[in-house]
């Protein structure tokens, strides 16, 4: 009788308690106090007791698996009749939730915890499952149709797939109207609204959701990998949030690769502002000769515009570099910075090539570069024209983990003065008037960062 007793009180502890379940659920899952604030406030959800709960956290710390796989199972074991749709930005990372919410619903826990609620005979799929009480559970990524399926809870769980979509002003306003015109439509009377996202950008969708509908009642869990001045849980200044899992240690490796700007967004949830000088004058290291390199491989860089303009000619920009690939340091050795027109250019490129005889010459395939390169190809047969992918910002901001990391070597500008120019460019970038220095630095920098250290690691397995 006793043991008997006892047993229902397990059973019904791990009925009503999210986090009893989700250990019942997934016995590898080891929650963090982060989690027991995430649950409760989920639990508040379930009850009614919070209509509008948006969850701020860093990668890799459980808060999907709660959210998006545990919870759902969870909520709909407590209301067979109610329906859940969740969105996220593909429909193959959509798919990953709806498997791990069918599956949960299928085992032997689930339907000794709540066997009023079974999942009815044609619930294969797992874009779509229904409940043998009416309610059911349907994936959806962004950009897709809602059409017939109304939610009474709506969980949206990473709609912001890479940097590439958190800096593209386009799928910002793309994604901003499809939440309005289909997946807020969607939302029964009432209805709850659960949102899981790390940050982005100081203005991303999460800002623009707060702020659009602050009157909808949010209540915000920010959660900072290491915890800042003011901390949910209590922590104190320099506390990792889940040391269990990511202690300070490994958090501090990873501010280091991923630099300040990602590291602030989505560790931090503290994104920079867009307006923000990208470049800090800090992190800039200067060299005083070049020192011996073993056997460097040298770069050339060009940013090649000219003619049209109420001066005359346009700024070309041309940077010769230096990369120790062993000890990862990257020296800029010269750089040329003049309006000139294409003979010019031209004479340019070779009387650096002279000086500094290159492995590579970049040269950006856009404006006059193609000429460039359609001239001298035969001269020059190492030339290559590349491409630019995404912004200028986005270039710059992917380049400066190197200059945290203090892998960069400028000029000293007492002694090489003609730096000063890239260096006044680097104070205000992307504000600065001219940013021709930049590109070309940022061009050869990508290149040292996708391919050359590729080629590195492949010649040396």
């Amino acid at each position: 009788m006793t043991a008997t007793l006892s047993q229902q009180v397990v059973t019904q502890f791990i009925r009503d308690n999210l986090l009893g379940y989700s250990t019942a659920q997934f016995p590898d899952f080891k929650p963090g106090r982060h989690h027991k604030l995430l649950a409760a406030k989920l639990e508040d959800v379930a009850v009614g007791r919070s209509k509008r709960l948006a969850v701020l956290m860093a990668p890799r710390h459980g808060k999907s698996k709660l959210s998006s796989e545990l919870f759902p199972s969870w909520y709909l074991g407590h209301h067979p009749s109610q329906r859940i749709l969740s969105l996220s930005y593909g429909q193959d990372l959509a798919d990953v939730f709806g498997r791990s919410v069918r599956n949960y619903m299928r085992t032997p826990t689930f339907g000794a915890l709540f066997p009023e609620c079974q999942l009815s005979s044609d619930s294969n799929s797992i874009k779509r499952f229904n409940t043998n009480a009416g309610g059911g559970y349907a994936t959806i990524g962004v950009g897709g149709a809602t059409t017939g399926r109304g939610a009474d809870l709506l969980i949206m769980d990473d709609l912001i797939k890479d940097r590439e979509q958190a800096d593209s002003p386009v799928y910002r306003e793309h994604l901003i109207d499809w939440y309005k015109s289909v997946a807020r439509t969607r939302l029964q009377p009432g209805g709850s609204i659960v949102l899981v996202q790390t940050r982005w950008q100081a203005s991303d969708f999460v800002a623009w959701l707060l702020a659009e509908t602050s009157h909808e009642g949010w209540q915000v869990i920010s959660l900072p990998a290491i915890a800042l001045d003011s901390d949910p849980l209590g922590r104190q200044p320099g506390e990792a949030l889940w040391p269990e899992a990511y202690p300070l240690s490994a958090l501090e490796e990873i501010r280091t690769t991923l630099g300040s700007r990602d590291w602030s967004s989505l560790y931090q949830q503290c994104p920079i502002s867009d307006a923000d000088v990208i470049f800090n004058p800090q992190w800039v290291q200067y060299h005083y000769g070049i020192p011996r390199i073993e056997t460097p491989q040298i770069i050339h860089s060009w940013d090649l515009s000219f003619g049209g303009t109420s001066s005359g000619h346009s700024w070309v920009v041309g940077q010769a570099w230096a990369f120790d690939m062993p000890n990862r340091r990257c020296y800029l050795m010269q750089m040329i910075r003049e309006q000139m027109g294409f003979n010019a250019a031209i004479a340019a490129i070779r009387s650096l090539n002279e000086q500094y005889p290159a492995s590579r010459i970049l040269v950006e395939n856009k404006a006059n570069g193609p000429a460039v390169i359609e001239c001298l190809e035969k001269e020059i047969p190492y030339l290559e024209a590349v491409l630019p992918k995404g912004g200028k910002s986005d270039r710059a901001y992917a380049v400066t983990p190197m200059f945290e990391r203090g892998e960069v070597f400028l000029p000293d500008p007492d002694f090489s003065p003609w730096i000063k120019s890239l260096l006044i460019e680097m104070q205000s970038f992307p504000m600065s008037q001219s940013d021709d220095c930049v590109d070309a630095m940022t061009q050869a920098l990508k290149y040292y960062q996708e391919k050359l250290h590729l080629q590195a690691w492949w010649d040396n397995i």
